[in-house]
């Protein structure tokens, strides 16, 4: 797995993996997973990450996520 690229808005973040599953006997299958997460700040002032979102923060992750959604469009009809 490795990572390929990561898109942010504010202190909300998506990480594109990729990954490829081999099987015996077939060609190898390319494939991507998602990892959500948020940057904050804890008490003592240190940067710290979580995987929970706020309600306030839905509008980021729809956003990323549109986003992630329409450049997978454009490559697919690029290779076409």
């Amino acid at each position: 797995m490795t990572m390929n690229k990561t898109f942010s808005k504010g202190l909300v973040s998506v990480t594109q993996w990729n990954n490829v599953k081999k099987v015996e006997g077939k060609e190898d299958q390319e494939y991507q997973t998602f990892t959500i997460q948020k940057s904050y700040k804890d008490s003592a002032g240190a940067w710290q990450n979580t995987n929970s979102l706020n309600e306030s923060d839905l509008d980021r992750l729809i956003d990323i996520l549109t986003q992630i959604k329409l450049q997978k469009v454009t490559e697919r009809g690029s290779t076409q």
